[in-house]
């Protein structure tokens, strides 16, 4: 006869399997707290050990090849021309080919109108010239012989005048004897004393006239004849300026239709100056080809200098303080590696595309450093720029940092279980951060804490009041006085036979 166990209650096992879960839990307790990262043969979380070493931060991006002396070769006719002929993208020329002709055919009909305005210019200048050499003839003849002449004719019928009025007084004087005699009638003597007479008016006018020519009439034609010396020579002077006004407009037009024809001012490799985003950058510009009109001034081709060459690149306005002249960097460009130095940043954002007008991006030149042979501009160069670099210092990976608030922080292992620290960090690189205060070489940190430990997900930043005139610059708020408020006295009721 088989004998069967009892069967055991279903409350006893459950209080048994209690007490064994809660005999383990204490277990494991024990040896967790005691230390978690000695005595865990597997510990729930992934840890590192803070080390001292270099940390190395770099920037990494790529830029476009271009020549440091970059000839430009540009559209020098005022208000702009068509391309009739354009030497091909890539060309090899040499100094003084014929790259580029532009059209002409406008600037010739001004030049030929220029040309008659440059002759009848020139007609008027001639007859300037020959008024001009009539007043000063005049203004000579007039000084050294009519009024020479005229002086000597006054003079003469002075002296004429004189010698009459003396032979007439001689003849009233005879006739006056002969009168006493006898010899001569009264009307005979009235007759002398009549010619005396107008012989002294004769002689008055004589003087008068030649001391009016001398006084008036000299001073007077001069300064007419002298007047219009000045005068033709201020119209020749005007005609000489304004014919050549008029040469120089036609030496213009022809210094611009020579410009039409464009030679390479020194030898090198022909790169048409057409934007390669264009139609995707959003700033479409005019392409440079055969039958495209160009403004002045407007860069039509390139002729790098390819024994001299430079990378353009674009970076973050975060990194504008870290990125400068002087910095030095690693360029390769088709697994060939060169070295190279930030030379120049751009003081000003770059134009960006559209729909990117909210991130500024700078512009930085990194030169290459000798000669750099087979390479091309518009190839694309990996720029790696060495920030910052430091030496011997200690270090964490930054994946054990995590900020709560404005402060980080790491958890460090000790026998209670992970600390936390609050840290003072340095350089920072992709993976490595430098530790300058709170951590110490040798100790054990937990890396991604916010995954593993409940403290490193909260954040403990605290709110700190705001001082909002300090902040703005308002001027401190007068302080309100709070008025107690007034008694309020309490109502007497009363009761409905009408007494209190």
């Amino acid at each position: 006869m088989t004998v069967s166990p009892a069967p055991v209650p279903r409350g006893r096992l459950r209080k048994a399997l209690a007490a064994l879960l809660a005999i383990a839990a204490a277990a494991a307790a024990v040896v967790w707290g005691s230390d978690p990262f000695k005595h865990a043969a597997v510990p729930p979380w992934e840890v590192a050990r803070v080390s001292r070493g270099e940390v190395v931060k770099t920037f990494t991006a790529d830029g476009d090849l271009e020549s440091a002396d970059n000839v430009e070769i540009t559209c020098k006719v005022p208000g702009g021309s068509a391309i009739l002929w354009i030497i091909p993208d890539g060309t090899q020329v040499r100094a003084g080919d014929e790259v580029a002709r532009l059209d002409a055919s406008a600037l010739e009909d001004r030049a030929g109108e220029q040309m008659i305005a440059v002759e009848e210019a020139r007609a008027a200048e001639i007859t300037a010239k020959r008024d001009l050499a009539a007043a000063a003839i005049s203004v000579v003849e007039y000084a050294e012989g009519t009024f020479v002449r005229q002086w000597q004719e006054c003079d003469a019928n002075v002296a004429i005048a004189r010698q009459n009025l003396f032979a007439a007084e001689r003849t009233l004087k005879s006739t006056a004897r002969l009168a006493r005699r006898g010899f001569v009638t009264p009307v005979q003597r009235e007759a002398n004393e009549f010619s005396l007479v107008r012989a002294a008016h004769a002689l008055a006018i004589a003087s008068r006239a030649k001391s009016v020519l001398e006084k008036y009439n000299r001073p007077k034609l001069l300064a007419e004849l002298e007047s219009r010396r000045e005068i033709a020579q201020a119209e020749f002077r005007s005609a000489v300026a304004k014919a050549e006004l008029e040469r120089t407009r036609l030496r213009r037009y022809q210094a611009r239709i020579a410009q039409c024809v464009i030679l390479a001012p020194q030898a090198g490799l022909v790169i048409h100056a057409n934007d390669p985003n264009r139609g995707r950058s959003g700033m479409d510009g005019p392409q440079i080809e055969e039958g495209a009109q160009v403004r002045e001034r407007q860069v039509i081709m390139r002729l790098p200098d390819m024994r001299r060459m430079q990378a353009r690149l674009s970076f973050h306005e975060s990194l504008v303080d870290h990125v400068r002249p002087g910095v030095p960097a690693k360029l390769t460009v088709k697994g060939r590696e060169f070295s190279g130095v930030v030379e120049k940043v751009t003081h000003q954002p770059e134009r960006s595309r559209r729909w990117e007008s909210h991130i500024k991006k700078f512009a930085a030149i990194v030169r290459i450093d000798g000669q750099a042979p087979r390479l091309r501009p518009g190839e694309t160069a990996q720029v790696e720029l060495l920030l910052e670099q430091r030496h011997d210092v200690l270090t964490a990976p930054l994946a054990a940092v995590t900020q709560q608030g404005r402060d980080f922080y790491a958890w460090v292992g000790s026998s209670l279980g992970p600390e936390r620290r609050r840290v003072e960090l340095g350089a920072i690189t992709d993976d490595l951060a430098e530790i300058r205060s709170g951590l110490a070489e040798g100790d054990v940190v937990v890396l991604h804490p916010r995954d593993v430990l409940e403290e490193a997900r909260r954040d403990v930043a605290r709110p700190q009041p705001v001082d909002v005139a300090k902040r703005f610059g308002l001027p401190p708020a007068a302080t309100e006085t709070v008025e107690p408020p007034a008694t309020i006295q309490p109502l007497h009721r009363h009761s409905s036979a009408g007494g209190e």
